[in-house]
C-alpha cells in the first residue's frame, strides 16, 4: 500500500494496482477492517510481449525485428515499464538500426511505475541509459502526457491511453505515438498544447508572419503561456493604460511582440548547449531587431536557466517547463509576454512612421481622459 503525491491511497497486488474509493469500515466483530477498492486484485498471468501483440501491434512488429527490443519484452525476472506507442509510422523514415534500436529502447524505464506514482519532478532514465522519460498533468491529472528524448535532444510528447496494466516481467502503458521523435512543427505544436491555448489564437492565425508550419525553416520559440498571456491581457502602465490590452487588439502591434519570441533559422537545445550570452535576430526583421538569450548554469534540465533580455521585460525560463523538438526547431513555453510600454508609441500599421489614423485616435482617447480627470481633480 501506499500514498500518491495527492495523498490518495492504493494497493497492489501482483502487479495490479487499486485505489481506495470509500472510507474503511470496521469488521462487526472488531477483529477486521474493510477497504474499498476501484478493481479486483489479481496476479498477472502475461508478459510485456503478449501485451504488446495484444493492445500495441504496430510497436510489436517493429519491435521484433530488434533483438535487444524484442528480448526486453519477454525477459524474465527482470521488471519494465514499456511505454507502448499505438501510431509507430513515423519509424519508417529511419533508415539507420542503430536510430531505431535507440528509439525503441527509450520506451522501456527499469523498474515499476505505476500512473499514480508519475510525478512532475520525475527525470527517468531510459533502458540502456538510451534517452530520458518525464511526466506532465493537465485539465486537473485527467490528461497524462509522457514525454521523452533521446540524448543531446529535445522531448517528444505522447498522450497516456492505456495504463497499469499488469504483467509478469512489469507494467504496460500505451501511448498515441513514438517518443523521442518529433512529428510536428512548431505551429503544429503551439497548437495541440494544453497551456498554450490563449497564444495559439494569435501566433497560428494566418496573418501571423513568419509561417511557423513551413518545415523547410528552423526556429527556436518562446511562446507565453496561458498564465503569462492572462497577466499580459491585464497589464497596466504606471499611468494606467491597459498596454497589454491595446497590444493584443491590434494585430499589427501583438504580432510585433510575438515575433519578438520567435528567432529564425536557430535550433537550441538548451540544456547541452554551453553556456553563455549570445545575441540573436527576432523574426522583427524590417527592424532588424535583436534579443540576448543568456544560457545560466551548469548544462541539464534541472540546472540551465534560459534569461532572455533586451529593450523590453525580462524573462526567465525554466526547462522543466519545455525543451520541446519539433520538426523544423524547438519549443520553450515562457512564463513572461517579451513586451515594453512603447510597443504602442510611434508605430503605425505600416510599421514605424507617422502616427495614423487609428493611433491618432487613440492618442486623443487618452488625451481626452487624462483631461477629464484633471479637470475632476480640480473641484
Amino acid at each position: 500500500m501506499y500514498l500518491n503525491s495527492a495523498s490518495k491511497a492504493f494497493v497492489s497486488v501482483g502487479g495490479v494496482v487499486a485505489q481506495f474509493v470509500d472510507k474503511s469500515i470496521n469488521y462487526p466483530l472488531g477483529n477486521a477492517i474493510i477497504h474499498v477498492v476501484d478493481r479486483v486484485l489479481a496476479f498477472a498471468h502475461e508478459d510485456l510481449l503478449s501485451l504488446a501483440q495484444t493492445n500495441a501491434p504496430e510497436f510489436y512488429r517493429a519491435c521484433s525485428g530488434v533483438p535487444s527490443c524484442l528480448s526486453l519484452l519477454s525477459s524474465n525476472g527482470t521488471q519494465l515499464t514499456l511505454f507502448a506507442p499505438a501510431d509507430v509510422t513515423s519509424l519508417a523514415s529511419l533508415s539507420n538500426g542503430t536510430q531505431l534500436e535507440q528509439l525503441l529502447m527509450l520506451h522501456f524505464v527499469p523498474g515499476i511505475v505505476f500512473k499514480p506514482s508519475m510525478k512532475e519532478s520525475d527525470l527517468l532514465t531510459a533502458q540502456g541509459s538510451s534517452g530520458q522519460i518525464r511526466f506532465r498533468m493537465y485539465n486537473n491529472e485527467s490528461k497524462y502526457y509522457v514525454e521523452g528524448r533521446l540524448p543531446n535532444r529535445g522531448f517528444v510528447r505522447a498522450e497516456l491511453t492505456m495504463f497499469d496494466q499488469p504483467a509478469k516481467n512489469g507494467i504496460f502503458h500505451k501511448v498515441t505515438r513514438v517518443l523521442g521523435q518529433p512529428v510536428q512543427t512548431v505551429k503544429d505544436f503551439i497548437n495541440s498544447h494544453e497551456d498554450l491555448s490563449r497564444v495559439r489564437q494569435f501566433m497560428g492565425s494566418n496573418e501571423f508572419q513568419p509561417n511557423l508550419g513551413d518545415s523547410q525553416m528552423a526556429y527556436t520559440v518562446f511562446p507565453p503561456s496561458n498564465a503569462a498571456m492572462a497577466a499580459f491581457s491585464g497589464y497596466k502602465n504606471s499611468k494606467e493604460v491597459s498596454i497589454g490590452a491595446v497590444i493584443l487588439s491590434d494585430s499589427q502591434l501583438r504580432n510585433r511582440v510575438f515575433r519578438r519570441m520567435v528567432l529564425p533559422n536557430q535550433k537550441i537545445i538548451a540544456d547541452v548547449a554551453p553556456a553563455g550570452v549570445t545575441e540573436y535576430a527576432t523574426a522583427n526583421t524590417a527592424e532588424n531587431e535583436k534579443i540576448t538569450v543568456n544560457l545560466k548554469g551548469s548544462a541539464g534540465l534541472t540546472t540551465r536557466i534560459v534569461e532572455i533580455t533586451g529593450s523590453f521585460v525580462m524573462a526567465n525560463i525554466s526547462l522543466a517547463a519545455g525543451e520541446y523538438e519539433c520538426t523544423n526547431g524547438m519549443v520553450y513555453p515562457s512564463s513572461q509576454v517579451l513586451f515594453r510600454d512603447n510597443d504602442v508609441e510611434g508605430y503605425t500599421r505600416s510599421g514605424p512612421a507617422a502616427a495614423s489614423s487609428s493611433w491618432t485616435v487613440l492618442a486623443v482617447s487618452l488625451a481626452a481622459l487624462l483631461t477629464a480627470r484633471w479637470a475632476g481633480a480640480r473641484h
